[in-house]
């Protein structure tokens, strides 16, 4: 692969990244010039792309991702930002909240919580690593708010929900007019659903799309007692999310946590 300075550097991602997006519907100058790199250029930085296989030529001046890109695909996950950046936003959320804080994703269904911070009366059943179902849970419900409108369709057809309490949404119907609220509203909540004397708050932790990849929330023995006290809650935990954002995605600008 030939050798590239910090500025080549730069803009070989951008037209790696300008590939990926553009799926070859385009020529290689059309998307250099989208991007305000001179054709000529955009050539040369594209060739060692190739060298590297990480750029495929397919003719008529257009590339696709190559087979080098393709195959470290798999081994690419939000993990280990996840873990690194949100574990300390989790601790100040719980220390701020007097909760219970978690950051969770969404694998295979489930929710995988994979932070967790403060302590409780309440018996504790979340841990690090451990997966709970998503249909009765804060975390779960926005992650689920945030698929595609045919992956949600086919996760209600998966039912049976099973009751984990007498306030557990388990009708297919009613969980889906749950999560459209946790859609408008931008938040959700586990209201004794998951189990008795446990009240749950959760946001996203939004990607460059808007689309939720992970979320945060924080769990209390009792519910907010008011609009204020909410309002308070959601701003703790939006003000968390919105810093993961910044520090993922580059999302808006970096504000200190206070």
């Amino acid at each position: 692969m030939r050798k590239l300075g910090p500025q080549s550097v730069t803009r070989a991602l951008r037209l790696l990244v300008a590939i990926i997006d553009d799926a070859g519907a385009s020529s290689l100058t059309t998307i250099a010039a989208g991007l305000g790199i001179p054709a000529a250029t955009a050539y040369r930085l594209v060739a060692s792309l190739v060298d590297a296989q990480m750029v495929l030529a397919v003719g008529g001046g257009r590339h696709l991702p190559g087979p080098g890109l393709a195959l470290r695909l798999d081994q690419i996950s939000l993990r280990p930002a996840l873990l690194a950046l949100g574990r300390p936003v989790v601790a100040r959320l719980s220390r701020k909240t007097g909760s219970i804080a978690h950051l969770g994703v969404l694998e295979n269904d489930m929710v995988t919580y994979l932070i967790k911070a403060g302590r409780r009366k309440h018996p504790s059943f979340t841990a690090e690593g451990k997966q709970l179902e998503a249909y009765c849970s804060g975390i779960g419900k926005i992650l689920l708010a945030a698929l595609p409108e045919s992956a949600l369709t086919e996760y209600l057809k998966a039912g049976p929900f099973v009751p984990l309490t007498e306030n557990t949404i388990t009708d297919p119907a009613r969980l889906r007019a749950e999560i459209d609220a946790v859609r408008r509203q931008g938040f959700a909540r586990d209201t004794e659903e998951i189990a008795h004397g446990l009240f749950c708050i959760s946001v996203g932790i939004n990607g460059p799309d808007g689309r939720a990849l992970a979320a945060l929330s924080i769990s209390r023995t009792r519910p907010d007692r008011d609009e204020a006290g909410l309002a308070q809650s959601l701003s703790m935990l939006r003000e968390g999310a919105a810093h993961l954002e910044q520090r993922l995605f580059g999302c808006g600008s970096l504000e200190p946590l206070r």
